[in-house]
């Protein structure tokens, strides 16, 4: 297996370079927000410790709109630089209470940058060898953005990484994968 850094390392060279804070959002146009669905690993939202669920609803002192929101999001997606003040609600624990609270007005300063481009969100192997009261089980996970041809050799890393665990079973996750090419969907349903 690869460390940590190498596999960084690994996917910057074979897939290039995404742009853009780096993340996946829907557009709640009744409520004028946007909710982020995912946080690409390495990115510089997930830097600035932003994540899925959190609801941004202004960009600097400016309220998202319907007028506005498609070149906020543009630019947020494509620009290779700039830096933006995220305004966004999310929801804390409250032990005390035995709840989770909205909080409003948080703030996050993310600058737009170049990064490696990984669709694989998460990737884990889940075994079962010393629990007597289960079946034993080896288990492949992956989360998957998007089904990107560019990072075809990311994907068939990962795979190999499995069979090289021997895992039995694969749960595919593909709750936040925006689609893609056909190729790399068959490919993964091949695997």
């Amino acid at each position: 297996y690869m460390t940590a850094s190498e596999f960084e390392s690994y996917v910057t060279q074979q897939n290039g370079i995404a742009v853009g804070i780096g993340v996946d959002v829907i557009y709640d146009a009744e409520a004028n927000t946007v909710e982020i669905v995912s946080v690409w690993p390495d990115s510089p939202a997930e830097e600035a410790g932003l994540r899925r669920g959190d609801t941004i609803y202004k960009i600097g002192s400016t309220r998202i709109t319907r007028s506005n929101y498609q070149s906020f999001m543009q630019e947020l997606f494509y620009s290779p630089s700039g830096t933006y003040d995220l305004i966004y609600a999310r929801y804390e624990a409250n032990d005390e209470a035995e709840r989770y609270d909205l909080v409003l007005d948080n703030k996050a300063e993310v600058t737009a940058g170049t990064y490696g481009y990984n669709p694989i969100l998460f990737a884990a192997i889940m075994t079962n060898t010393e629990n007597d009261d289960l079946k034993p089980f080896n288990i492949g996970y992956m989360a998957s953005e998007s089904f990107d041809a560019t990072a075809q050799d990311v994907v068939e890393y990962q795979i190999r990484q499995f069979i090289d665990a021997g895992i039995t079973e694969l749960i595919l996750d593909l709750r936040f994968n925006v689609g893609g090419e056909v190729q790399q969907s068959r490919y993964l349903a091949s695997s």
